[in-house]
């Protein structure tokens, strides 16, 4: 059992450091160690290794916005496990390769792909990191005007953190929350305001500058939009001039267009 379901300890370190790297804010870097990762998969034999290994990997990818690498090492997830038995894996890897094909303009296909992934991967028993697939729910949802379903994959998501705690990536359920509440209409801006402000706070102690630069981002984008232009660029302007690398991906990009705009 332990030869099937074990894994090449090399290759599990060097790709959840590339996760740590992003969260902590070096996405140049996270991107170097899942280049390692996918490299000490050369030669790989022990398949339960590389089927994990390339759902692992796609997380960094999707964190830096590089959703068609998102969807190659999702798919290659997905199908690994399905041919050899690995059933979580399977239903991960089609997980993010549905949140992909979602981010990517596929949307209705997308999302029943990820549902589709995300009934398996609970018949599994698996729990962990649950809560980030949700958040990736939510926001395609988002994306796709279905306001009432990303409500509650947020609402599932935060159960699920307060079970498990696990708390990773819950800076940003707070944070797609806030841009629930916008959509949903203006007369919920200081709800919006609020679940900003939470996204901020709980990144900030956890040193998760990359989700902590992303509520900055929405909140100071909210604020600027009231009128709050001094107080906007107080809260964004600091946090982004930490970053010295990742200055092309797309939260950076996005960030950077609104302190412009200030």
């Amino acid at each position: 059992m332990s030869n099937r379901f074990g894994f090449e300890f090399r290759v599990a370190a060097n790709a959840y450091f590339a996760w740590r790297e992003w969260l902590l804010g070096h996405p140049d870097q996270a991107l170097q160690v899942a280049g390692q990762a996918i490299a000490a998969l050369d030669g790989e034999k022990h398949l339960y290794t590389v089927s994990r290994a390339y759902y692992w990997i796609s997380v960094p990818y999707q964190m830096r916005g590089d959703w068609a690498i998102v969807r190659k090492h999702g798919k290659l997830a997905r199908k690994l496990g399905k041919e050899h038995g690995f059933a979580m894996l399977a239903a991960a890897g089609r997980i993010m390769e549905g949140a992909a094909h979602a981010a990517l303009g596929g949307a209705d296909a997308g999302i029943a792909a990820m549902r589709r992934g995300l009934d398996a991967y609970g018949m599994t028993g698996a729990r962990f990191q649950r809560p980030y697939h949700l958040v990736l729910l939510a926001e395609a949802l988002l994306r796709a005007g279905q306001m009432e379903e990303a409500f509650a994959a947020l609402v599932d998501a935060e159960n699920l953190i307060d079970e498990t705690g696990e708390r990773f990536y819950e800076a940003d359920v707070h944070r797609v929350r806030g841009g629930l509440l916008l959509v949903r209409g203006r007369t919920q801006r200081s709800e919006a305001i609020q679940s900003f402000r939470a996204a901020l706070d709980i990144a900030k102690a956890q040193g998760a500058r990359s989700l902590q630069l992303r509520a900055a981002r929405d909140l100071a984008q909210l604020l600027a939009e009231g009128g709050e232009r001094p107080k906007a660029r107080k809260i964004l302007a600091p946090i982004f001039a930490t970053f010295t690398e990742g200055l092309g991906t797309a939260d950076l990009v996005t960030s950077r267009a609104v302190l412009d705009a200030l």
